[in-house]
């Protein structure tokens, strides 16, 4: 959330007003750069506090660092800003975002302009840039392109990858600053102007500058885009102060009208209780609908005359600034994610989707152990779902890492070497190896002891085979625990002749018990201790089975 920041700029009084109520008239009395007082002849003194505010005297330059840099930057970081000039008539605030041509008194357009171009040249060579900029202004309650004069009555759109834009309205691809100004100046030409007693250049439309940043980068090829409004508002009016009439007086009235649904539409969004906001009672709010409550960062400047002659508008303009000052936007980076992004999202969700098999697994396995079922075909069903949960589970968990697998691998290597289902073990300190595990995995891996090694080996190897299958322990110097276990193997694996099914049956059920048990006690405590070696390190690598060569890695 990004509240809408709010700054004043106070224009020196002009001939009219020092001819109206004198050279000393001012109401404003400035405490600092944030606050001030203003003097009512009814309320006395009231006292105001923005984010910035400006004095008569105040430079061009100060009002563009404070006011729009900020925006500027959002936008080259593919954050949409919006920077809304808003005041009454003469106010100041054309000059303001357009300035003059005399050094020194160059506008925010201008500024921005300069700013975006330089930051480009001094841009990561990795960042392609794309910089296109569109004009629009809203006439009599009709969109109208000040780029293409052919183009009148724009509708608004809305879609969910562009949000709000006009629809139809051209967009001018541009290579530097000098190209930049040269379009603007050639857009303004365009704009409906027209004099009255207030001003003699009275803007009689709204005009919205659309500037659309682009930058893709090369490496990864991910594209952020940031768009920057620039809104110089027209002017509120009174007919008895500007004195128009007829085609004036008309677009006096419709001026004041989209102004009027403008402040509706910020009293419905600073509302304490929910209710609807009227976008659409606008071309202007429906425009503006980001920038007021939505993606967007917003600065408003509120232009005011610090003279006594137009201390009513002054004090409109101050009151609906603080109105605008309580609405929360949400702003957001608009980025398009890169094929490695989506690669790495999708491998995560991949991971969380073993996790969530593996726990699955496990938990049937948990529920078969409770039951206590008597068949041997079911129990090492059962133990190879638990071991190949747990092993998904290891290989999920260790691919997001990677520590020193070398010391990890030896490590693992060591601990297979202590329990002989290497050969060549060697002698391991038990004290690095024998911490205890918590009761929770006691009982996890009790359903795990229906043998990690064997279960490949009894369901591969079903009854019919006359010999007796070579010892897996690689030709190597086994201990006499594990040959034993490897004449039991044989036992099973070897089919009974002779005698009825039933006896063959018994034989059968007979034999593989005896395995079971044997099992248990290698690869039980193999598991176990691989467990607490994992606890003790960070992570660990992917084990895979033994094979017939007895490889582990």
């Amino acid at each position: 959330m990004s509240s809408v920041s709010v700054c004043v700029r106070f224009r020196p009084c002009n001939s009219r007003e020092i001819a109206s109520t004198g050279a000393k008239s001012s109401r404003i009395h400035i405490l600092d750069d944030r606050s001030f007082d203003f003097k009512d002849d009814k309320e006395g003194a009231i006292g105001f506090s923005f984010d910035r505010v400006f004095n008569e005297g105040s430079p061009q330059g100060d009002v563009f660092d404070f006011v729009a840099l900020p925006i500027v930057q959002d936008a080259m970081n593919a954050i949409n800003g919006t920077v809304l000039a808003y005041g009454q008539t003469g106010a100041g605030k054309t000059f303001s975002m357009e300035g003059t041509d005399d050094p020194g008194q160059e506008g925010i357009l201008p500024r921005v302009a300069r700013w975006i171009f330089q930051y480009i040249e001094t841009a990561d060579p990795v960042y392609e840039f794309i910089i296109k900029l569109s004009m629009v202004e809203i006439y009599m309650e009709r969109i109208r392109d000040l780029l293409d004069s052919t183009k009148d009555n724009l509708q608004v759109k809305e879609d969910k990858t562009r949000g709000i834009f006009v629809a139809g309205a051209s967009e001018v691809y541009l290579q530097s600053e000098e190209e930049m100004l040269k379009t603007v100046k050639a857009g303004i030409l365009n704009r409906a102007v027209g004099a009255t007693n207030m001003n003699a250049n009275s803007s009689r439309s709204h005009c919205v500058f659309l500037i659309t940043i682009q930058q893709t980068n090369s490496e990864d090829r991910s594209v952020k885009t940031g768009k920057l409004f620039l809104v110089d508002l027209a002017g509120s009016e009174k007919v008895e102060k500007t004195c128009a009439e007829g085609k004036l007086l008309t677009e006096a009235k419709t001026i004041n009208k989209s102004l009027s649904a403008l402040g509706n539409v910020i009293n419905a969004l600073t509302c304490e209780k929910a209710c609807h906001v009227p976008y659409r009672d606008s071309k202007l709010t429906r425009i503006l609908q980001e920038s007021l409550g939505g993606n967007s960062r917003t600065t408003l400047l509120c232009c005011c005359s610090s003279g006594s002659y137009n201390a009513a508008e002054t004090l409109s303009t101050l009151r609906f600034g603080l109105r605008a000052k309580e609405i929360k936007n949400k702003p957001r980076v608009n980025t398009e994610r890169s094929r490695y992004d989506l690669e790495q999202a999708l491998l995560k969700a991949e991971g969380e989707c073993e996790r969530l098999r593996s726990q699955v697994i496990m938990l049937n396995a948990r529920i078969h152990s409770l039951t206590g079922e008597d068949n041997p075909a079911a129990k090492l069903a059962v133990g190879r779902e638990a071991s190949s949960g747990m092993l998904e589970k290891l290989k999920v968990a260790l691919s997001k890492k990677t520590p020193n697998l070398d010391d990890v691998v030896e490590i693992v290597r060591q601990l297979f070497e202590e329990e002989g289902l290497l050969g060549d073990f060697s002698e391991v300190p038990d004290a690095d190896l024998t911490a205890v595990l918590n009761e929770e995995m006691r009982r996890t891996l009790t359903v795990m002891q229906n043998t990690v090694d064997e279960i490949a080996e009894i369901l591969d190897k079903l009854p019919g085979e006359s010999e007796v299958p070579e010892c897996r322990c690689g030709g190597r110097k086994a201990p006499d625990t594990l040959k034993a276990a490897c004449v039991r193997r044989a036992q099973i694996i070897r089919p009974v002749r002779g005698g009825t099914h039933g006896a063959r049956e018994s034989t059968w059920n007979q034999n593989n018990k005896l395995a079971t048990e044997s099992s248990m006690d290698s690869a039980g405590n193999v598991l176990q201790r691989l467990m607490i070696g994992w606890w003790k390190w960070p992570t660990m690598p992917l084990l895979r089975a033994r094979d017939k060569s007895t490889t582990l890695f």
